[in-house]
């Protein structure tokens, strides 16, 4: 019975192991913005302009709106991710939270459901540490089992 435990544990981690490293991924650079980030090549990208970038799959979706203004302070980067959320109905999150340096940047984020298909939505604010009057809002809405790669793309999301 040990035996066939040990051998099911085997099969059902390299099963796993394999849906993992199975998604591939191209790495972007959006110039424009001194960005790079990666993407599965899954994805096709519906927007790539001054405006806005857009890309996604039936599993996850992602898009990066840039931004220039002042510089910004934390209390005002949660006014303006929090009501950026209620205006394209993002519901069930809690108190947003800061992030002094994720990945080169800083800013603040939540969690939260989009309220048209009710699936997990990410929400950040994000300033460029080159350039701090220019920042970046990030939603990446995605199926809740494809936590993973939504997670693998917003940690890839880095200043060039």
């Amino acid at each position: 019975m040990k035996k066939l435990f040990t051998l099911f544990l085997f099969v059902f981690i390299g099963i796993s192991a394999s849906q993992v490293s199975a998604q591939s991924y191209v790495d972007y650079t959006w110039d424009t913005y001194d960005l790079k980030f990666k993407i599965p090549k899954t994805f096709e990208v519906v927007d790539n302009n001054s405006e806005k970038f857009s890309a996604g799959n039936d599993a996850v979706w992602l898009t990066i709106y840039p931004k220039t203004g002042s510089n910004l302070k934390y209390s005002e980067m949660i006014d303006m991710l929090t009501t950026w959320a209620k205006e394209n109905d993002v519901y069930a999150y809690g108190t947003v939270k800061t992030e002094i340096n994720f990945n080169g940047f800083w800013g603040v984020y939540l969690d939260g459901k989009l309220a048209s298909n009710d699936l997990p939505v990410y929400c950040a604010m994000f300033v460029h540490p080159d350039f701090p009057s220019q920042y970046y809002y990030v939603w990446i809405n995605y199926n809740k089992n494809d936590i993973d790669i939504a997670e693998q793309i917003l940690l890839s999301i880095k200043p060039m």
